[in-house]
């Protein structure tokens, strides 16, 4: 049998947990996974050949099979690699995906809504006629995990982001809808926007704003309004942990008394995800005691914050609040709120900072970049996405329901974005001490150019 790598296993799990079936019984998965996923998966495109490059275009990276070819996908890439089926609108994709898992394949499924939800979505297709002569290829050797970091050179960065599947593009209206703020953090196998800390870190940041521009104190009842609100108004809530993390945590929880009963029968990593979703009442808020601790917190960016709240200009209560306030209001049923595990510890080998040549606006298309470079690690930011995004959260906090609205809208979105780019240098400083940084700046869709920054 062959040995799957850590980050295989993780994606496979995070596959199994976002798949759900039509009435039909039709495996799906949706595009936004697809989207962020990238070259993790193998993107199979079952229409003819003038409809890839007809008015729904095709994914970049899509690999045409015939229906009737289909047994070929099992027989190439063997029961276990993760497979996505596209057609227009998913019919034809959800019977090969169904045909696909009578024969063996154990995670396959069919994009719901096809390449009508790509778009809709505000994914970029394209209409390349060379995608047509693409063909299914054996896996990729197993990546290694490693704890040494080996830093990447400008030509490993260049090569990487004109490969076909490291690069996603999505409308900025699209991405403020749908899209998930992933963290910088470079053990994400995905495509991502980064920003420190993702979503949460966003959050947090947005409070300390209000404190700083206010003078009020939020206490938890506020956060978790603040929190409900927020989900309502810009959708996912991405707060990631790591492996390492859980691993130590698990034997503790499965030692405190409080716990243990319940906690006995969960004996996998999705056993573990689907009881995390809605533990019962009686175990909640034990459970917070050790989810809010430092050494509970998997994300590097909230336990710096946590750990030296005097450097990020914020107090470590609000912290601890804003950590607490995921967990509630995720274990109260809002389906938005996404808890995701990263493998391995860091090894980055560089700082991508990813720009855009033009200014951004509501129908720009901005870059969903992958951080595994060929199994190095990098660090992404998106400092334009998220100072777009940060003007944004100061005109929600004057909306949401506070002890004391601010009074000036120009101090809040000044402190947001202020403390937003200092609060980044610092996580950098502590997490990314003497890697190169590049900017990657695209000039349209299909030109970048590469510079290392000093």
């Amino acid at each position: 049998m062959t040995e799957t790598t850590l980050a295989e296993r993780l994606l496979r799990v995070n596959f199994q947990e976002r798949l759900f079936r039509s009435q039909s019984g039709s495996p799906l998965i949706k595009a936004d996974f697809v989207a962020e996923a990238g070259a993790s998966i193998h993107v199979v495109d079952v229409r003819d050949p003038a409809e890839m490059v007809g008015p729904f275009g095709h994914i970049p990276g899509a690999v045409p099979v015939a229906p009737a070819q289909a047994p070929s996908i099992l027989a190439l890439l063997g029961p276990n690699a993760p497979v996505v089926v596209i057609s227009n609108r998913a019919r034809r994709a959800g019977a090969v995906a169904e045909y696909l898992e009578l024969i063996g394949m154990h995670f396959v499924a069919a994009m719901d809504g096809g390449m009508a939800s790509w778009k809709n979505t505000g994914l970029e297709a394209s209409r390349d006629p060379a995608a047509l002569s693409r063909q299914l290829s054996v896996p990729m050797a197993a990546r290694a995990a490693s704890d040494t970091r080996t830093a990447l050179t400008r030509a490993m960065v260049e090569e990487h982001v004109g490969s076909t599947g490291s690069v996603r593009w999505i409308k900025m209206a699209g991405f403020l809808l749908r899209g998930r703020r992933s963290c910088v953090d470079g053990r994400d196998d995905h495509a991502v926007i980064g920003t420190p800390g993702g979503d949460l870190g966003e959050f947090v940041l947005s409070l300390a704003a209000y404190e700083e521009v206010s003078g009020a104190r939020l206490d938890s009842d506020d956060v978790d309004g603040l929190m409900r609100d927020y989900v309502d108004t810009f959708g996912r809530v991405y707060y990631h942990s790591d492996t390492h993390t859980v691993s130590s945590l698990i034997p503790r929880l499965q030692e405190d008394p409080r716990l243990k009963d319940t906690v006995a029968p969960l004996d996998s990593p999705l056993a573990w995800r689907t009881f995390l979703k809605g533990p019962p009442e009686k175990v909640q808020a034990a459970l917070l005691e050790h989810y809010t601790s430092q050494d509970s917190i998997g994300c590097g960016h909230i336990r710096l914050m946590m750990r030296y709240p005097d450097q990020y200009r914020l107090r470590a209560d609000l912290v601890k609040q804003a950590v607490a306030s995921f967990w509630r209001v995720r274990w109260s049923g809002f389906p938005d709120m996404e808890y995701v595990i990263l493998g391995g510890a860091h090894s980055e080998g560089a700082v991508l900072a990813v720009t855009v040549e033009d200014r951004l606006w509501a129908f720009s298309r901005v870059p969903l970049v992958s951080p595994n470079i060929g199994g190095t690690q990098a660090f992404i930011f998106h400092s334009q996405v998220a100072a777009y995004i940060r003007e944004n959260f100061a005109d929600w906090m004057l909306r949401a329901s506070l002890p004391v609205v601010p009074a000036s809208r120009q101090a809040l979105s000044e402190s947001v974005i202020n403390n937003g780019h200092h609060q980044r240098k610092t996580t950098l400083g502590h997490l990314a001490k003497g890697l190169p940084t590049f900017e990657v700046r695209f000039h349209g869709r299909t030109r970048f150019t590469v510079e290392e920054l000093s």
